[in-house]
């Protein structure tokens, strides 16, 4: 029998899903783009006029021999009507000559501000030449990485480097599989982090910039399994590193096909619990659904329909787990879902042209609101 549920409302994110990643996204997608000067309309230039000089190029007129020199601020381009008079003003003479073309007036904003790295695209088409422009964000998350682990051991106790086969999602495991998915989407939202950051820094002139931050994201997250493999309280799971290499090869996907961003987005739907938000633990993860959204908006027909609005979800959820639902007898359940949502970054940010607007915009591109989607599953 089919169950319709509103997204949110029954379910209850991986403690590596927290505020500080919300932080992250938020951090690393606000940027400011500041518009050049405009380029001036015309030029002003002083001259000085010698002997027997004829031209409308720079030197308005000229003086007999023996005269003395003077000065004279002229426009570039045809005379003004008082260049005209001062010219017959100074001797009837003077040989004024056909003005020479107008020069071109500009219009709009000047030369673009010149990018970070002004070299041409070729400096960054090799591996390291991009991880160069992000090797201080990698080593502030592998930094931060080392001080949660250590601190963990530190706490829990450790043990020698050992392997631990903690499935997929079969219902043995702890977490019903909710943890691989989490392991999967935290190496996804770090190469997307870190590709956006490649493309900022370098102006966009970074081919194959996705495949680079996958690289980096894949590397820390393998940095972060071999600390568990130290714990007491886990070990080195391969499951979870297929699962981390699966969340960057979404991103390369995403990234490498054309137009593919701004249909696709893999998100988290973060339920509130009676604690808000559980930072650890099975509730924790209960708390959590995985879905992929595919956004109307993204297809040109739809852009001016309201059903740009409209996005389309599969994705996965699990229950029964906890301590309280095994206490009730709650059956172990893990289901596919899907449901129809509605694209809140569209509704509120789809015409701003702010910084802050789109920021948000962007961090809508990774996170489901509760209460915003509607989700069938049997």
């Amino acid at each position: 029998m089919a169950v319709i549920t509103l997204a949110g409302v029954r379910g209850e994110a991986r403690a590596s899903f927290s505020a500080r990643h919300l932080c992250a996204v938020s951090g690393a997608f606000i940027a400011g783009w500041a518009l050049a000067k405009p380029a001036e309309a015309h030029t002003t230039v002083e001259t000085v006029i010698s002997p027997c000089q004829s031209t409308w190029e720079g030197v308005a007129c000229g003086i007999q021999p023996g005269g003395n020199a003077f000065t004279h601020s002229v426009h570039q381009g045809p005379p003004a009507d008082d260049d005209l008079d001062f010219a017959a003003a100074g001797r009837s003479d003077i040989d004024q000559g056909p003005p020479a073309p107008a020069a071109p007036i500009t219009y709009g904003p000047g030369d673009p501000k010149p990018q970070k790295y002004p070299e041409n695209a070729a400096r960054f088409r090799s591996f390291g030449s991009q991880f160069h422009t992000v090797r201080w964000e990698v080593a502030a998350a592998a930094t931060y990485m080392t001080v949660l682990n250590v601190e963990k051991i530190a706490t829990m106790g450790g043990k020698k480097f050992h392997l631990q086969n903690e499935g997929f999602f079969g219902k043995g495991t702890i977490n019903m599989g909710l943890d691989k998915f989490a392991h999967a989407y935290d190496t996804y939202l770090f190469a997307e982090i870190l590709r956006a950051r490649i493309d900022r820094k370098t102006d966009g002139n970074a081919p194959g910039s996705a495949l680079t931050a996958a690289a980096l994201a894949s590397g820390l997250m393998l940095y972060g399994e071999i600390y568990d493999g130290l714990k007491k309280t886990s070990g080195f799971s391969l499951q979870d590193v297929v699962m981390n290499t699966g969340g960057a090869a979404f991103s390369i996907l995403r990234h490498e096909v054309p137009g593919l961003a701004k249909k696709l987005d893999f998100r988290v739907l973060v339920t509130p619990n009676s604690d808000v938000y559980t930072f650890d633990g099975t509730r924790h993860f209960r708390q959590q659904r995985y879905l992929a959204a595919f956004k109307l908006a993204g297809i040109d027909r739809f852009k001016q329909s309201p059903l740009r609005l409209v996005e389309l979800h599969m994705g996965y959820m699990a229950s029964g787990f906890t301590a309280k639902e095994r206490a009730q007898g709650d059956p172990l359940k893990h289901r596919i879902f899907f449901g129809v949502g509605l694209n809140v970054g569209e509704l509120l940010f789809g015409s701003t042209s702010t910084g802050a607007g789109r920021a948000a915009r962007s961090v809508l591109n990774y996170v489901q609101i509760p209460y915003t989607a509607v989700h069938v599953h049997d």
